[in-house]
């Protein structure tokens, strides 16, 4: 069993906001108050209703990410206050604590928008991309029975999408993080990983982070041996496909994570 948990990996499941340049709070909060105003005026029957529910969901998110911005910068330097300047600690705290509401609410919201699409427009070209960000949106909220039913629904309405590997990653990643306390969850942790890895690169951009993550799963259930090969396909993928998303990550991490295994695991020879 592994005494520390796997190498950090920089790998991205929300794409949303690598599409936009991160704007000013003050700024989303204008343009989505004017959107706000036209939704509440729009017929119910307009076909513009889709489109602006959906802008109004992604801004909504644009806004959570500010606020979760703004909540960390002020974090630190509350922390860099705390024994020098105890009151100005307090003002950062505060900042952080109206920062940390701005966020919360505007999560709700775009669950809100989303889960409105998800209802009144069942034929949505992109409803699976839909239902996959309303399902992360739950995971961040720690909602993770309605994300968990949300990927699912993804899974059984649309198997064709290309964001199904995302789906069963969300999976794995939430029962491994439930088997850092209940190893039971071990076992469904490894049949979400692999379901990740039955969709080949290079347009599963998940296949070797699942590997690597499966691993760490396989060395916890006492199969070091099987947890080398899949450090070992991990690194293998960060070789082949260089320019894949977290590539790099995945080959460093994948790597000093077998070394540490083979030094855990003698039986296993030299790595």
């Amino acid at each position: 069993m592994p005494s520390a948990l796997p190498s950090q990996v920089a790998f991205v499941r929300d794409v949303r906001t690598s599409r936009v340049q991160q704007r000013a709070a003050g700024l989303l909060v204008g343009e989505i108050q004017g959107l706000e105003n036209l939704n509440a005026k729009i017929p119910a029957n307009s076909p513009d209703r889709l489109q602006l529910a959906r802008r109004l969901a992604e801004d909504y998110v644009e806004l959570e990410n500010a606020g979760f911005t703004e909540k960390t910068q002020a974090e630190i330097k509350r922390d860099d206050l705390n024994k020098s300047n105890p009151s100005g600690a307090a003002q950062q705290q505060a900042v952080a604590n109206q920062a940390n509401t701005m966020m919360l609410r505007a999560r709700t919201k775009a669950e809100q928008f989303y889960t409105a699409i998800t209802t009144d427009f069942p034929n949505y070209p992109q409803l699976d991309e839909v239902l996959y960000y309303l399902a992360y949106e739950y995971e961040q909220g720690n909602q993770n029975d309605l994300a968990r039913s949300t990927y699912f629904k993804l899974i059984q309405t649309r198997p064709s999408s290309k964001y199904i590997p995302s789906a069963y990653l969300a999976f794995a990643e939430l029962f491994f993080n439930e088997g850092l306390y209940d190893p039971s969850r071990w076992s469904v942790a490894q049949q979400a990983y692999q379901k990740v890895i039955g969709y080949p690169p290079p347009d599963n951009s998940a296949y070797g982070y699942a590997w690597f993550k499966l691993a760490h799963v396989l060395w916890r259930e006492g199969e070091p041996s099987k947890a080398a090969s899949a450090f070992e396909r991990a690194r293998r993928w960060g070789i082949t496909f260089p320019n894949a998303p977290s590539a790099s990550d995945v080959l460093t991490a994948a790597t000093a994570d077998l070394a540490s295994l083979h030094a855990n695991c003698p039986q296993l020879g030299g790595p």
